[in-house]
């Protein structure tokens, strides 16, 4: 048997699993970002290092890309070092409007 903590911690984290799962699921049914002609530009700039780049960038970009009032155009900022290490989701994302630039790490 199970304690009630234990078992409000599992329920918690199957919750979040299938909150990102449900997200991942999307990822073919969402429309690229198109430039609006006569508008004003709509740029979402973020930046993202180490373990976040894998765990929390692609559900905020997903989220963003799911919006009904959708960017113009959203960059995600790479550290050089982290080069290596883009996750295969936020690749494909880069199809559906993303663009990945990298800089010089600051922190």
């Amino acid at each position: 048997m199970i304690s009630y903590e234990r078992f409000r911690r599992k329920k918690r984290d199957l919750h979040e699993w299938y909150r990102r799962l449900k997200k991942i699921l999307l990822i073919p049914f969402i429309k690229p970002l198109k430039s609006k002609e006569n508008s004003p530009l709509h740029i979402v700039s973020l930046t993202s290092y180490g373990k976040r780049l894998a765990n929390t960038a692609p559900y905020s970009i997903i989220t963003l890309l799911n919006q009904k009032t959708k960017p113009d155009k959203i960059v995600l900022w790479v550290g050089y070092q982290d080069e290596g290490n883009i996750p295969k989701i936020l690749k494909i994302l880069t199809k559906k409007g993303l663009e990945i630039k990298f800089c010089e790490d600051v922190r």
